[in-house]
């Protein structure tokens, strides 16, 4: 029942006798009180077509938790719930689940928005059947944001980074045909950090390297053009290592090509048809480098090379031994001495090969010294020489020994003669 809002209502014969109506709003539900008379409810309005209730309203329970309160079963056995503050304009309640449902037709979606007086599309959530594809996607300022796919994936911005639900992480990309499970990162054209490690701890300054100073830790790319991984360590002082490197395993005590080591370092080259391959004799398999400048590198052959020489090879582009070995036989040539003397051995290139490098300097030409043709040795790289020469001639001989006869042994010039003898004095096993 409800009011016109014109003039005096008459009493209702289907009421009690002597009950009459109050209260003359437009659109007013009367109710009855328990006067037994009728009253018009100033907060509950019905006009035809839109009912209004101002306050709170309940459905399927008497009072109500807040501003709309739907409830199936009390969820709480009957003492209520109580909402957060900011979000009891809305209550669904049931002692099982509860849930509401957003029907569409199967080419479109079901929306819930977010807006404001400044702004209508501020942010909005959609999904549903999408024609046999089902998706779940986010929104905000009218732009999809994130969407999850009918498989399980979470993509972001348009996939531009993406989880699969197989296991799989991709930043700036969508696949990996050699991840099963893992993070792929594309980086793109940059050429600065694709992976940093920081600390509220650290705060070593070294801004210009470039890293924040609070950076303990990043990778990037070695070359800018060419690839390559740079892993680099920042600490503030030298109380401990910087960078370790650990590993902890079975113990292999063999010694061989083969063996294996809790640490082990790999080096390939990448040969024309694009596939690694190990490291050629004279290739630079690994290099310790002290602020751009190299120290130590070791050959693929295994042979160490260092700046300090007296406990490696010289860092230079042909071993020392052969260098100094071409040396003596171009001398011996020359001025009919040493082991070789008179037999005219000589090896021009190889000598040429050691100016290069800055074993001998170049020859003296007329005018320059007082023998022409002659050269100055690195007294450094020279002390080197004589070790490699003289341990690599051991070896030398000792094959000689195993196939010369004794006629043949004896035609040698006398300083290998000399040589054989005292090998023998000494009783030093010839390998």
């Amino acid at each position: 029942m409800t009011g016109t809002g014109t003039g005096s209502i008459p009493a209702w014969e289907s009421v009690s006798a002597g009950v009459s109506l109050s209260g003359t709003t437009d659109g007013t539900i009367a109710t009855v009180t328990g006067a037994n008379a009728l009253i018009g409810e100033t907060a509950l309005t019905f006009d035809g077509t839109t009912l209004n209730v101002v306050g709170n309203a309940g459905v399927g329970l008497a009072r109500t938790d807040g501003t709309l309160h739907v409830q199936t079963a009390s969820a709480s056995g009957g003492s209520g719930i109580t909402p957060v503050a900011d979000c009891d304009d809305l209550v669904i309640e049931n002692n099982g689940v509860a849930g509401i449902t957003i029907g569409t037709t199967d080419a479109t979606l079901g929306k819930i928005s977010f807006i404001s007086p400044s702004q209508n599309n501020g942010a909005f959530i959609e999904g549903g059947h999408n024609s046999a594809d089902p998706v779940l996607k986010f929104s905000t300022s009218n732009t999809e944001r994130m969407r999850i796919t009918s498989g399980g994936n979470i993509e972001v911005n348009g996939a531009a980074h993406r989880i699969n639900a197989a296991g799989t992480y991709f930043v700036n990309d969508t696949a990996n045909a050699k991840m099963t499970q893992g993070i792929t990162i594309q980086q793109g054209a940059n050429d600065n950090e694709i992976l940093a490690f920081k600390s509220s701890d650290v705060a070593h300054g070294m801004t210009l390297n470039p890293v924040e100073t609070d950076t303990f830790a990043h990778f990037r790319k070695a070359h800018a053009d060419y690839g390559g991984l740079q892993l680099a360590s920042h600490g503030e002082a030298q109380t401990s290592a910087n960078l370790r490197l650990e590993g902890a395993c079975g113990a292999d005590t063999s010694d061989t090509t083969s063996s294996y080591a809790a640490v082990q370092l790999y080096g390939f080259v990448n040969n024309p048809v694009g596939v690694r391959d190990g490291m050629t004799a004279t290739s630079n398999a690994v290099g310790f480098n002290n602020a751009g400048t190299t120290r130590v590198i070791i050959k693929g052959d295994g042979t160490v090379h260092a700046s300090d020489t007296s406990w490696a090879t010289a860092l230079d582009d042909m071993p020392d031994a052969l260098a100094g070995r071409a040396y003596t036989t171009e001398m011996a040539d020359r001025q009919g001495e040493g082991l070789f003397g008179g037999m005219k051995v000589n090896a021009p290139e190889l000598v040429q090969r050691m100016e290069d490098a800055g074993i001998v300097t170049h020859a003296e030409l007329e005018g320059e010294g007082s023998i022409p043709g002659h050269r100055f040795l690195n007294v450094q790289k020279g002390i080197k020489f004589s070790w490699d020469m003289g341990f690599q001639n051991f070896s030398f001989l000792a094959e000689i020994a195993k196939v010369l006869s004794p006629e043949q042994r004896e035609a040698l010039p006398a300083q290998m003669q000399q040589a054989f003898a005292q090998l023998e004095e000494n009783k030093m096993e010839l390998n």
